[in-house]
């Protein structure tokens, strides 16, 4: 993974495929044609790549559950120096050396660094508090990031379970092996297990992380009021295209364009009155006809 800055990209610069569990394909528009067609795995790769599967599901998980992802990559992902131990005390799934206590407990707001001190994401990152076992894949953790820098040339990735992250202070720049994402305070992203990704920030950040060790996260159930839930907006592109028809459409009416427009539509109502006048004449008449041959 190459170095990047949090000034490299912008919120604008960015097109999302919308869809929250959806299926999605995408290439580089520089190497056209480099997703295979009709196949994963071809004996050979468009442009040399080397083809490699994400699993986030059993392999005979239903279609429904079932996750999983292909890459094509210019280098195979076990082309990789051994891993080393990294100590990061503040980071921890040891939360049964603790008694679990019937109050209610607060906790101030963690302080940020200070300038002086250089935390990316992965030394910023605080465990608050857990329950079951990443082992026993059941169970969740719930962290706190806080950060001033970004990561640099490191990469992170989490091999217990999916991160839900949900910035409270600062925007974050979060690069993965999908692609790029600008995640700012209102907003939430989904990282899942075992995807490498690189956080970049501007400045002092803050926000918390759910951490989930069984299954993924999914979008509940629509219950008893079904399809009428508030929570099933409309894509980004379709609402914006929608409202823009509309905002037109009401511009049409309110103001023509030019002067041959209004030309026209007061022939048209014209035209519109005489039928109006004939067809009444002549229901007029029939209705006369009727009655002489009554009489």
């Amino acid at each position: 993974m190459s170095m990047m800055s949090s000034n490299d990209i912008n919120e604008n610069q960015l097109k999302y495929l919308t869809g929250f569990g959806n299926d999605f394909q995408s290439e580089d528009p520089r190497c056209p044609r480099a997703l295979p067609e009709g196949q994963n795995t071809p004996q050979t790769c468009p442009y040399g790549l080397y083809a490699e599967s994400m699993n986030g599901s059993s392999f005979t998980a239903p279609r429904g559950t079932n996750k999983r992802a292909w890459f094509y990559r210019i280098r195979p992902s076990v082309c990789h120096g051994p891993f080393t131990k990294y100590e990061q005390p503040f980071l921890t799934d040891n939360w049964h050396a603790f008694p679990a206590s019937p109050n209610h407990p607060r906790w101030q707001p963690f302080l940020l660094p200070k300038d002086t001190d250089n935390v990316d994401f992965v030394d910023g990152l605080r465990t608050l508090a857990g329950a079951g076992s990443a082992k026993d894949r059941r169970g969740c953790a719930i962290h706190i990031y806080v950060c001033n820098q970004s990561m640099g040339d490191r990469a992170f990735y989490n091999s217990d379970g999916d991160f839900l992250i949900v910035p409270q202070q600062g925007e974050l720049n979060i690069l993965t092996e999908f692609g790029r994402m600008v995640v700012a305070p209102g907003e939430v992203c989904v990282i899942q297990q075992g995807m490498r990704f690189h956080v970049a920030v501007d400045g002092p950040s803050r926000g918390y992380i759910l951490e989930t060790f069984e299954g993924h996260f999914r979008l509940p159930d629509l219950g008893l009021i079904g399809k009428a839930v508030f929570y099933i907006p409309p894509t980004r592109s379709a609402a914006t295209k929608k409202n823009k028809k509309k905002n037109q459409t009401k511009k049409n009416k309110k103001e023509p364009n030019n002067k041959q427009q209004k030309e026209n539509r007061k022939e048209q109502k014209k035209n519109k009155k005489e039928q109006n006048k004939k067809r009444t004449e002549k229901r007029t008449e029939e209705g006369t006809k009727i009655f002489f041959n009554l009489q």
